[in-house]
């Protein structure tokens, strides 16, 4: 087993069996003595006792005072431990070699003399010879341009002149402009007149039934051909609602002549409230 001393903290290796129960011993560093009980000798601490939770504790008695016990004899003394070894100290950390030294820089080459550079002759340009001014002629320039202008308008008139019933077709303001020129646009009804154009509401049943009925006129000096006529019907605040078409009896007129139609719509719509009658350009 292992003791140290009080005083100075040496460590000694003890034979268990030469302590017993206790015994007197001297450090032979500092001659320190003190008393070191044996591993027989030691007695484990019993517990406290707790006194019962509700019976009180008893009054002390009176105790005779002990009788002073004779000294044991002292202990002869122990030879002297032996030191134990000092623990080895960890070998030195080996020390980092120095970086080797860096290399002294090389001089700079020694500037040459403005006597040593021989001159070099400086390189001129080749100079291009100037280009020549092309020159148009201006005159045929703008002749040309004219000329375009006067192709697009040309174009434009052209269009305008034969496709008249083209474009009245979808612009129907145009043709008053047409008629103050002289040119006649040739739309489907073009000669024809509805004339004598009356409606009228008829019940067959529990059915409403409403008739549109009229004339067609050529008041033309030409025979004309007769296109489809078309009723369109219009509420109170002038929205169309309804619309349909459908052909005469007579798929040309000669002039002067005249021919009666009659259409009829069985239910028609309540919001009703006036027809226009015309040809169906298309």
């Amino acid at each position: 087993m292992l003791i140290a001393c009080p005083k100075c903290g040496t460590r000694f290796r003890v034979d268990p069996a030469m302590l017993g129960a206790g015994r007197r011993v001297r450090c032979t560093v500092c001659d320190q003595v003190w008393f070191k009980h044996g591993l027989s000798g030691r007695r484990p601490t019993p517990p406290p006792a707790w006194p019962p939770a509700e019976a009180a504790p008893p009054p002390p008695m009176a105790m005779p005072e002990p009788e002073p016990m004779p000294l044991p004899e002292p202990l002869p003394e122990l030879p002297a431990m032996p030191e134990l070894p000092a623990e080895p100290e960890p070998p030195p950390e080996p020390e980092p070699e120095p970086p080797p030294p860096e290399p002294e820089p090389e001089p700079p080459p020694p500037e040459p003399k403005p006597e040593d550079i021989e001159p070099r002759p400086r390189k001129t340009p080749a100079k291009k010879p100037p280009k020549a001014k092309e020159t148009k002629p201006r005159g045929s320039l703008a002749w040309i341009g004219w000329v375009i202008v006067g192709v697009v308008i040309a174009g434009l008139l052209a269009g305008v002149v034969f496709m008249r019933n083209f474009i009245v077709l979808y612009l129907p303001q145009a043709e008053p402009v047409y008629e103050a020129l002289g040119l006649t646009v040739k739309l489907p009804g073009h000669g024809l007149k509805l004339d004598k154009i009356r409606s009228s509401v008829a019940r067959e049943g529990d059915v409403l039934i409403l008739i549109v009925e009229g004339e067609v006129e050529n008041s033309s000096d030409e025979t004309q051909p007769v296109p489809r006529i078309k009723v369109t019907l219009f509420d109170r605040s002038g929205r169309e609602v309804y619309f349909w078409t459908f052909a005469v009896d007579a798929a040309e007129l000669e002039a002067g002549k005249s021919v009666p139609f009659a259409t009829r719509l069985p239910s028609p719509p309540d919001r009703a409230f006036r027809q226009q009658v015309s040809f169906v350009r298309e």
